[in-house]
This record gives structure tokens, sequence and C-alpha cells, in this order.
């Protein structure tokens, strides 16, 4: 059952727990020498417990809400994390696309120079085997951006709409913003996540029925009678008025209360444990945005630079024949495996910063 059906079915207890009781009449009609006679009666019991019913009804209704908001910090945590894939997707698409630009055009010109005379066979073959490498890996790319899309098409709800198929994203740097303290995160969690107030009140809940089980001890039914006091036919009627009730000497609704206090040990239970849940969110989530952020630095500031640098190098001892092709493929593909390394820790990035937030339950950074 979805969360939205949960919500009305909250709403129609609350409804019926509103509800008066009906009364209950009952006629005998006059036969042979007895008289017609009425009888009316009321649960008096469900008006007494009419309050506890009400207020727990209320409560799990509010309950049930929260449990609906936390659902939706659940989605927009999805969400967002697709969103960020996609994005990696489409980056890494365009940088193997690029990659296998180079090395074709440069497998173009291996096959020249072999015409010529000035490489062999061998280097000839070997960078032509590497452009037909990276020309598979763009086209496997293309086909991960694609199912990466789909997957977000699922997640926004666009998968049977026309509207999906126009889907992208735009691209953004990650943030690189540093975490709060631990400490003033949870704090902030305890206070924001909608599942740490649905656990507190499922323990209202079950108090309140803790005292609607009690009430029922006792059952009460207001009773009033029509019955004739005169010779047949004659007028003169009285209305006693009386009350029907159970004595609890062998029944005091033992099976009721005994469920409602496990209910409640139960609630508290599962608020205690609630709480520890959301801590662990909160210290694994940030761990892994501050591992992912570390991570990406050095490739960012120092790896890239350098492998980017000797590409550079090695095509420029290439040109003045001090070194074999080969030596600018390898360059190359280090460049390439180093900026798809940064892409990946990004990605890293984005999906912790969305899953702190979901563990805080409030939107920390602005950016991703």
């Amino acid at each position: 059952m979805c969360i939205r059906d949960r919500l009305g079915i909250a709403r129609a207890e609350l409804d019926d727990a509103a509800a008066l009781p009906n009364p209950n009449l009952a006629f005998l009609f006059p036969v042979s020498t007895r008289q017609f006679e009425l009888s009316a009666t009321l649960p008096i019991s469900q008006l007494i417990s009419r309050k506890w019913r009400v207020a727990a009804a209320k409560l799990d209704l509010e309950r049930t809400a929260r449990s609906l908001l936390q659902s939706g910090l659940d989605a927009v945590r999805d969400v967002r994390i697709g969103w960020a894939e996609l994005e990696a997707a489409k980056r890494r698409r365009k940088l193997r696309e690029r990659a296998e630009e180079l090395i074709r055009k440069s497998a173009e010109l291996s096959a020249s120079r072999f015409g010529n005379g000035d490489i062999s066979q061998l280097e000839a073959d070997l960078v032509r085997a590497e452009a037909l490498g990276a020309a598979e890996l763009a086209s496997r790319s293309a086909r991960e951006e694609e199912l990466v899309r789909a997957r977000l098409r699922q997640l926004v709800g666009l998968a049977d709409s026309p509207i999906g198929a126009r889907i992208d994203v735009a691209e953004h740097a990650p943030s690189l913003d540093a975490p709060g303290e631990e400490a003033a995160l949870e704090r902030l969690a305890m206070a924001s996540r909608p599942d740490v107030r649905a656990a507190e009140l499922a323990i209202e809940v079950a108090g309140e029925r803790v005292g609607l089980e009690r009430s029922r001890i006792v059952q009460l039914i207001a009773r009033l009678d029509a019955k004739p006091i005169g010779p047949a036919g004659s007028s003169p009627v009285v209305w006693p008025p009386g009350v029907v009730g159970d004595v609890p000497i062998f029944n005091q609704n033992n099976l009721g209360r005994g469920r409602a206090n496990a209910d409640l040990e139960r609630a508290t239970w599962f608020y205690l444990a609630t709480r520890q849940q959301v801590v662990t969110d909160v210290r694994v989530a940030r761990m892994e945005l501050v591992m992912a952020l570390k991570s990406r630095d050095p490739w960012a500031t120092t790896i890239v630079p350098l492998q980017e640098k000797n590409v550079a190098a090695a095509m420029h001892a290439n040109e003045s024949g001090a070194e074999a092709y080969l030596v600018v493929i390898e360059a190359l593909r280090r460049l390439v495996d180093a900026r798809l390394r940064e892409l990946e820790l990004g990605l890293d990035i984005s999906r912790a910063r969305a899953r702190l937030d979901r563990a805080v339950g409030w939107r920390i950074h602005a950016t991703r």
C-alpha cells in the first residue's frame, strides 16, 4: 500500500472516530393482552471514549503525513542522484568522443606515414587498434547515457510521456563546500527529519490507545423505555430511564489493554531505533562527502594538469622525431583515464551531498 493510500485511510479513520454512535430502537408490538412497548438505547461508553479515539486518529493522520514527507525526501534524493548521473554520463560521452576523435586523426596520420615509409606496419596497426577501441568506448558511452536518461525519466514520472524524450541536464561543477560539523548536522537532522517526528507521534498514538482501552473496561448503555401503565387502549405511558452495564469482575479488557501497552512499548523502541538510524545516516553521508572531496582534490589540482603536460610533451617529442607515436597514444590514454577518474569523483561528491541533505532532512547547500 502506498503512502498516499494510507493517508486517505487515516483521514477516513479520523472521520469514523469523530462520528457519534447511533441510537438503537426496539419495538414490541401489542399481542394478545400485551400492550405496545418501545425501548431506546445509546452506548454511553462510546461517547466517553470518543475523545481518546479522536485524539489517536488525529495523531495517526499527522504521523502518516510525516511519513509522506519522508518519502518525498527519498524521492528528491533519488532524482538528484539520477540527475547527477545523467550529467556525468553526458560528460563521459563527450570525453570519450573527444578522445576517439584525437586517436582517429592519429590513426589517419599513422596510415599516411606508413605509406611514406616513416613508421612500421606494427606501429600503424597498433594506432589503428587504439582508434577502433576508442570508437567502441565512445559508442558505449552514448548508450550508457540513454540508459541513465531512461532511469531519470522514470524517477520524475515522465517514462511514458513524450516530454521525457527531451529531458536533458545542464552541466555544473560539483559544489566543493565542506560539510558542517557532525554534531550540528545531527541536531539539525533530529529537528528536521519527518520520520523522527513520525516516530514521536507513533508513541503519542499508542498512549492515546492505552487510554482508549482502559475506558472500555466497563461498557455502559443508556436505556429509555416507553411502557403503558393503564389498561389496554388507554393513554397513560411512563418513560423509565435506565443504564445497562457490564460488571468487570472476570474480564477487564485484558486483551485490549495488553495489546495497547505492547504497542506503546514497540513504538518507544522504534523511536529509539529511528534516532540511531538518523545519526548513522548523517555520519555515513558526511564521511562519504568528506572522502569524495579529499579524493577529488589531487586529481583536479595536480594529476590531470600533469597528464595534460605529459600529452603536450609527448606530442612535441613525436613531432621532433625523438619519440614514437605510441608514446603519444599512451599519454592520451592516461589523460583520458585521469579525466574520467576526476569525473567519477565529482559524481561521488554529488551523490554524497544528495544523501547528506536527505539524511539531515534539509537542503544544506544551494548548489550541488
